[in-house]
């Protein structure tokens, strides 16, 4: 009579071998998911903000400048609505706040009458690089007069816009990387007119 001794278990290296495997796919899913997800979001910022262009311009067009306009004023006469409005403030996809108005504060400032800022709040570094490397129009249809960055000690890091400045839209990754400070108080105005 034979002896068979069938072993059907795995060895331990083997185990480890496929427990390394699904570790780098879990790893890998989870960067693709971080991207999409960053990407989604500067996608919705995007659209927010062209929204709230066109609700400013719409509310504004019977008069010959933007006197007034604030974020308290626009949450009021419902030209900041729907799903970015909270508890009076209006806060965009990376969570930090717009705000609107007639200079990068969205208070009263001293820029021409008929131009005005929307202004968003709160950004990390990732995030204003992704916004500030986006697909903005230069265009002078699209009324995109002037892009400031400023960082955590309210200084200006950037202008676009500047007659002095030689850079074309979108700001390439590099350049952007060098604008966005390392912490999560950048602030990114764009003015229109």
């Amino acid at each position: 009579m034979l002896n068979k001794n069938n072993q059907n278990g795995r060895s331990t290296i083997e185990m480890l071998a496929v427990l390394a495997i699904i570790a780098i796919l879990t790893v890998g899913g989870i960067a693709g998911y971080s991207k999409a997800m960053s990407k989604f979001k500067t996608g919705k910022v995007l659209d927010q903000t062209q929204s709230i262009i066109v609700e400013i311009r719409t509310f504004y067009s019977g008069s010959n400048d933007y006197n007034g306009l604030n974020t308290a004023s626009a949450v009021n006469n419902q030209i900041l609505t729907g799903n970015i409005v909270i508890s009076n403030n209006a806060r965009h996809a990376f969570g930090g706040e717009y705000r609107v108005g007639r200079d990068i504060d969205g208070t009263t400032g001293i820029i021409g009458d008929k131009s005005f800022y929307v202004s968003l709040y709160d950004l990390g570094q990732s995030s204003c690089i992704n916004i500030l490397s986006a697909a903005w129009a230069d265009s002078a249809a699209s009324g995109l007069a002037l892009i400031k960055v400023r960082n955590s000690n309210g200084t200006t890091d950037f202008t676009w816009g500047n007659p002095n400045a030689d850079l074309a839209l979108p700001v390439d990754l590099n350049k952007a990387g060098k604008i966005c400070a390392n912490d999560a108080s950048n602030i990114i105005g764009l003015e229109y007119n």
